[in-house]
């Protein structure tokens, strides 16, 4: 099948520059983790995933690249 001028069917995907599902997760998780305080108790969703446990050892182990991954996560305007 061959696709027509004015033919509208599949046209409607996320708009664009909208996060798909797992990046919006990622996000927050990351977002959780910057807003996170070293002595308070994680966020409930959050404390036994892979990649809550990803963050505390890039934290602990390489800083800088933490920062890194975290920066890049922000959207371009910032």
């Amino acid at each position: 099948m061959k696709f027509e001028r004015g033919n509208t069917i599949g046209r409607t995907g996320r708009p664009k520059g909208v996060r798909n599902k797992l990046d919006s997760h990622a996000y927050a998780c990351v977002l959780a983790h910057v807003q996170y305080k070293r002595g308070d108790t994680p966020p409930e969703e959050y404390v036994g995933t892979s990649l809550w446990a990803a963050l505390e050892i890039t934290l602990k182990q390489r800083p800088s690249d933490y920062v890194k991954q975290v920066i890049s996560m922000l959207p371009k305007q910032v």
